[in-house]
């Protein structure tokens, strides 16, 4: 058996098994989720799937990952709104939505990450935080 064309590798199936060993998956190159950059190698396998990892930036992934359903989507929409509304922690979050606080303070990270900074209007000059400012004002001596 003489194993050097292209056409004597592709009769065995090598071809396809050289590709691999290349960073390549079926003909095409390998790119990373995190910076689209091609040089990637093989790093082990997880939950029984082919892991690579990128050279460039050192991300590991895995391709056709699905581990995310629907369910989870809607998870961090409602811990997007309920944390942006002020009415709730991390701590909080995580107990009404059966996940660990880290997660929910991932997912909001990245959402602030991926917005605008807030403006105000252009007529709005000066904003009082403090709701008890009056108290504070007219105590002015001390007692005791």
């Amino acid at each position: 058996m003489q194993i050097t064309t292209v056409e004597n590798l592709d009769r065995y199936g090598m071809l396809s098994l050289l590709g691999q060993c290349r960073g390549q998956e079926g003909g095409h190159m390998i790119t990373c989720k995190n910076c689209q950059h091609t040089h990637t190698v093989k790093n082990g396998f997880v939950r029984g799937k082919q892991r690579y990892q990128c050279r460039a930036c050192g991300d590991n992934f895995v391709l056709g990952d699905e581990r995310h359903s629907h369910a989870t989507e809607v998870k961090k929409a409602l811990c997007m709104i309920l944390y942006s509304l002020g009415k709730a922690s991390f701590g909080f979050l995580a107990k009404l939505l059966g996940i660990s606080r880290t997660t929910t303070y991932d997912w909001i990270r990245r959402a602030a990450a991926s917005t605008d900074e807030p403006t105000s209007a252009p007529e709005i000059r000066d904003i009082e935080f403090d709701e008890r400012w009056h108290c504070i004002q007219s105590k002015k001596e001390k007692s005791g």
